[in-house]
């Protein structure tokens, strides 16, 4: 009897033992190739295909449709997604205009110079590029319109009837605008705060005022008009 309950002893521990085995890595005993990694629950690794990897293999430039600037001077802002930071930013014409990239290097600014079509790129650190394009406006083409038109006649020696300021103004084409005299002993021209108007000093002093000066202006992308201011004795 002794010898019968030393053999159930151990066998009953045994048993307990399995059973606790079972409870603690449940399904092994279903599945030969489980490793350990599965037994802990696995560690997966980054996923660089598909949509991920295509953001590292692009750029994506805003705005991306074609701008058209109005005058110099003029600012436009570019920002730069996807790809690998730090970006550069260049102009195919710096003529035209400038771009200067903020710190972070995914913003930049563009900067009329001149109304004509200019290309941005911006580059990543593996190669990767976006365009962003400069179109010239429809404005560029307008005619300039000077007023008064001319020709203006005016007799020395009917002064003080003379005018001692002629005030001229322009309208159509793009500004900022650039006033010249060909003559400035007879007609000078003297800039106001808006470059589409000017103040013409016709000099009333001296001997040797008879003559004609052309009073020209100019406007950002080379369109002119002209007005013929004449002195007769």
């Amino acid at each position: 009897m002794k010898a019968l309950k030393k053999l159930i002893i151990p066998s009953t521990i045994l048993i307990l033992l399995a059973l606790a085995l079972l409870y603690v890595f449940p399904g092994c005993e279903k599945d030969g190739n489980t490793s350990i990694s599965d037994a802990i629950g696995g560690v997966t690794s980054p996923d660089m295909s598909g949509e991920n990897q295509d953001q590292v293999n692009s750029l994506t430039i805003s705005p991306s449709t074609p701008q058209s600037p109005t005058f110099i001077g003029q600012q436009f802002l570019y920002t730069v997604s996807d790809g690998i930071a730090p970006y550069t930013w260049t102009v195919s014409n710096s003529s035209y205009g400038t771009i200067t990239p903020n710190s972070d290097t995914a913003n930049a600014i563009y900067t009329v110079l001149a109304i004509y079509p200019n290309s941005i790129l911006v580059t990543d650190t593996q190669g990767h590029s976006a365009v962003g394009l400069m179109e010239t406006s429809s404005v560029s083409t307008a005619t300039l319109t000077i007023n008064p038109p001319g020709p203006l006649a005016y007799t020395f020696s009917t002064y003080p009837v003379l005018p001692a300021f002629i005030n001229f103004s322009v309208t159509g084409g793009v500004p900022p605008y650039t006033w010249q005299s060909s003559n400035s002993a007879i007609a000078q021209v003297v800039p106001t705060s808006n470059s589409a108007d000017v103040s013409v000093y016709i000099e009333t002093s001296g001997t040797n005022l008879i003559g004609e000066a052309i009073i020209s202006v100019s406007d950002a992308v080379a369109n002119s008009a002209q007005a013929t201011i004449t002195i007769t004795p």
